[in-house]
């Protein structure tokens, strides 16, 4: 670059400055000799003088504001300044920007009406899709606040059981998938002769819509955390279970809560050896430890041990999984039934 190539772009650089636009960054210059052009000014660094500007800079100025705003109403609202709260969860912050008023008021309601006998769309301080649109943020700020986990009053006033027949003779009018009432699905109690003779549970819809038909076997979409609704089904404790999730702590914390009311539940494809075999399609999660682990088996336990030392490529989905690696899973683990 030669001496006017040099000067123009130190011109550029000044006219778009705050000494020009009145925000952004200072251009110091300093008086130096050149060879052609005698004594001129020279850019000799660049400043941010302070928050607004840089703020100003990178066109971020009103979601920072915003943001002060939503840690103000949070830290207002939670008993302890919610100083630990707010560190570990800027991202549920940020996804829920200029909520945090109204996500603070339903909270309060929750605490001050401890009896719920409403469903979450009949809370009366917010419109009916609320609860849907701010879960997390919601559940994450209540547990902080009350202490209390709305999972279970989430999800049995919500979640309607999706059932999939993998067996073709089982079909309801020819439909092999539905969805139906949780009531409707505890009062099914298959007898002992019903061709229904095992039940996998699924967490992810994609896996549940593409795995292959299995003679006597019904599929239940899990929803991840929905599952547990699933502990009333009384008929469900007499007929082999399994279950198949994500591979991270997530998908094993639920696991391990699906157990503790299904104790002879067999997890499929959810072990260390398991996670290794495919662990090139393993993704970054938020690093995190897993509360409830009584009911992790010792292979279970290894894979969480392992994901809870990582910081990275820590969660498998289970739809990275081959469907032949499953059938492989099935043939081993399921009633030889579904081989027929």
């Amino acid at each position: 670059m030669n001496e006017s190539e040099l000067f123009t772009g130190w011109k550029k650089l000044y006219n778009s400055s705050k000494d020009v636009i009145g925000f952004g960054y200072i251009v110091e210059f300093e008086e130096k000799r050149t060879r052609n052009r005698g004594v001129q000014s020279i850019a000799r660094r660049i400043l941010i003088p302070g928050r607004e500007d840089h703020l100003k800079l990178i066109s971020r100025k009103k979601e920072f504001d915003d943001f002060c705003k939503d840690i103000t109403a949070i830290r207002s609202f939670l008993p302890d300044g919610g100083i630990q709260w707010s560190e570990k969860n800027v991202s549920l912050i940020l996804r829920n920007r200029s909520r945090w008023g109204d996500i603070t008021d339903y909270v309060s309601y929750l605490k001050d009406n401890p009896e719920l006998d409403y469903s979450p769309r009949e809370v009366p301080v917010a419109d009916s899709k609320f609860y849907e649109h701010h879960r997390p943020a919601v559940k994450s700020l209540a547990y902080e606040a009350i202490g209390k986990d709305f999972s279970e009053w989430e999800l049995d006033s919500l979640w309607r059981p999706t059932l999939h027949f993998l067996d073709p003779s089982l079909k309801v009018y020819g439909l092999s998938k539905i969805t139906v009432e949780l009531e409707e699905l505890a009062g099914f109690s298959p007898p002992p002769s019903a061709r229904v003779k095992q039940v996998v549970v699924l967490e992810n819809r994609a896996s549940f819509d593409s795995i292959p038909e299995i003679r006597g076997t019904l599929a239940i979409w899990g929803e991840g955390n929905a599952v547990q609704a699933l502990k009333g089904i009384d008929w469900l404790k007499s007929i082999p279970l399994f279950y198949w999730g994500d591979m991270d702590l997530d998908g094993l914390a639920i696991l391990s809560r699906f157990r503790r009311s299904f104790s002879h539940v067999k997890s499929l494809a959810m072990g260390l050896e398991d996670f290794l075999a495919f662990e090139k399609f393993a993704v970054d999660a938020a690093s995190q430890t897993i509360p409830d682990r009584a009911f992790l088996t010792e292979e279970e336990n290894k894979l969480r041990e392992e994901l809870e030392d990582r910081s990275s490529a820590n969660r498998l989905e289970q739809e990275r999984i081959p469907l032949d690696y499953l059938l492989n899973y099935l043939e081993n683990l399921i009633d030889p039934v579904s081989k027929g």
